[in-house]
This record gives C-alpha cells, structure tokens and sequence, in this order.
C-alpha cells in the first residue's frame, strides 16, 4: 500500500473531496510539491565529473532532497 492509498482511507470523505479540487492541496496532501510550467523547477547542471541541482538560483543541499531526486526514473524517449 502506497503511502498515498494510505492517505486516502484516512482522510475524511469531504475532506477529500475539497482537496482534489484544488492541485496545490492535492500536491501537499501527498507531500509533494506544487509546480507549474511557469514556475522554475529543479535544474541538473554538470560540474566537472558530477552533477548538481538548482532550484531556482538556490542549489539544494539538502540530503533528503537530493536522495529522492536521484531516485527518480525517466523513461527512455
């Protein structure tokens, strides 16, 4: 069971209900952040050998962060 399945039997119908309404909500409720095309997102920039991250102008740190950026897969095109 998901984390999000998890969320959903423990919400309260209504509560629930207001919040899919709402992306923002929705994308918080599942711990998640809430971005747009018009926002700026994380950027993966080489230097050297490696890579690091930005959001923004800000470059993440932060381990959690970067551990869970790491881990995402993209599909191949």
């Amino acid at each position: 069971m998901t984390a999000i399945d998890e969320m959903v039997e423990i919400l309260p119908k209504n509560q629930l209900a207001k919040i899919t309404k709402d992306p923002a909500k929705t994308a918080e409720a599942a711990n998640l952040m809430y971005v747009t095309d018009a926002t700026p997102g994380i950027a993966r920039q080489r230097k050297g050998k490696e890579f690091f991250y930005k959001l923004g102008e800000e470059k993440i740190n932060h381990e959690k962060r970067l551990k869970r950026i790491k881990g995402l897969v993209i599909p191949p095109a």
